[in-house]
């Protein structure tokens, strides 16, 4: 098994009249990869949700103890913990059903997710290239972000910004503070 996901149902070729009543979005690998080709996902959870119907539409049309059904939840099982393992989206698998669910916040789902070596980069040139005044600016705005309070700040006291542990919704806010300040 496994090709039997390869490509579209061909429900009137199989004579499965009742399959678009079931099935209200049919989802195969093909059309998958051929969006994935065509760039028709602009945002990651638009391909984990058409990823994860593949699976739950055969489970749904062939209920359980059918082979298919059988076969669709272990590739499902699969499909969701490599898509949890992949280095460049990090997420947990609380995350993974919340989308799959369509029961998340677009921007909050992002905004939690750590930032990318690409994105710390930018971030530290950003940084470095905006003026002293619109730096303190920016670090008054993180320091009290993480809830160091304004004597602290202005006590002869060094902090750092940790791009690998810090908070990534702190990181995120401080990257669109650095642009706003920027445009000052």
């Amino acid at each position: 098994m496994g090709s039997e996901f390869a490509q579209p149902v061909d429900h009137v070729e199989l004579g499965l009249t009742d399959y678009l009543d079931v099935v209200k979005k049919p989802m195969d690998l093909g059309t998958l990869k051929r969006n994935l080709k065509d760039q028709r996902y602009t945002y990651y959870y638009e391909f984990v949700q058409d990823m994860d119907r593949i699976w739950t539409n055969c489970m749904l049309y062939n209920g359980p103890g059918s082979p298919y059904h059988d076969f669709a939840r272990d590739a499902k099982q699969f499909a969701d913990k490599r898509l949890c393992q992949l280095q460049a989206v990090p997420m947990t698998l609380a995350q993974h059903a919340a989308i799959v669910s369509d029961n998340f916040e677009r921007l909050a789902l992002d905004r939690i997710r750590p930032l990318t070596a690409s994105e710390i980069q930018i971030l530290a040139d950003r940084l470095g290239a905006l003026t002293d005044r619109q730096r303190a600016l920016c670090i008054y705005y993180y320091l009290s972000r993480k809830g160091v309070s304004p004597e602290e700040m202005t006590a002869d006291r060094t902090f750092t910004i940790d791009f690998d542990r810090d908070d990534p919704l702190i990181l995120r806010d401080l990257m669109c503070r650095v642009v706003e300040v920027k445009e000052m």
